[in-house]
């Protein structure tokens, strides 16, 4: 069976809880790129803020998503939608990442070409390299569903602390 085969035999995961979290659905491991194994789950796509406020308000750590990227897609294409097509791509960073400004930290390069401020920023430390994120896509193939791939969810840095 092939990866879009796996991908969207999946179950279609609905918790009835208002805001839900990881803990709140059940996973599944997929094939995924360079020979890794991807962490899935198939939600409705109108569900995608309640897992995001569930996983920011979660026990164990407790902390805040942005949209680090996103990338939309017309609905109304010219040409033949493919299988494996991505309407909609967001990817939600935990608010203590990916760049690091403790001292010594790393600072990804795109970031590091704005030129100084006069005033340094009010909370220096709250960038600490942290690596949890996740990926949302809005499929063609199921528009109403959204996947998301979850494979960094523990908050640690690059170092593992």
């Amino acid at each position: 069976m092939t990866r879009w085969d796996e991908i969207l035999t999946l179950p279609v995961q609905n918790p009835t809880i208002l805001e839900f979290s990881a803990a709140d659905i059940t996973w599944s491991m997929v094939e995924g790129w360079k020979d890794s194994m991807d962490r899935l789950a198939l939600i409705p796509f109108f569900r995608v803020g309640d897992f995001v406020r569930g996983e920011s308000n979660s026990k164990e750590c407790p902390t805040r998503f942005h949209v680090e990227a996103r990338r939309r897609r017309s609905p109304t294409m010219t040409c033949k939608p493919k299988v494996d097509g991505i309407l909609e791509y967001i990817l939600y960073w935990c608010s203590f990442g990916p760049d690091d400004y403790r001292m010594g930290g790393a600072v990804r390069p795109s970031r590091s070409s704005y030129g100084k401020r006069k005033t340094p920023a009010g909370r220096p430390n709250t960038k600490r390299g942290c690596v949890c994120h996740f990926i949302v896509k809005r499929l063609i193939a199921e528009p109403s569903l959204a996947l998301v791939i979850y494979n960094h969810n523990k908050h640690i840095d690059k170092k593992g602390t």
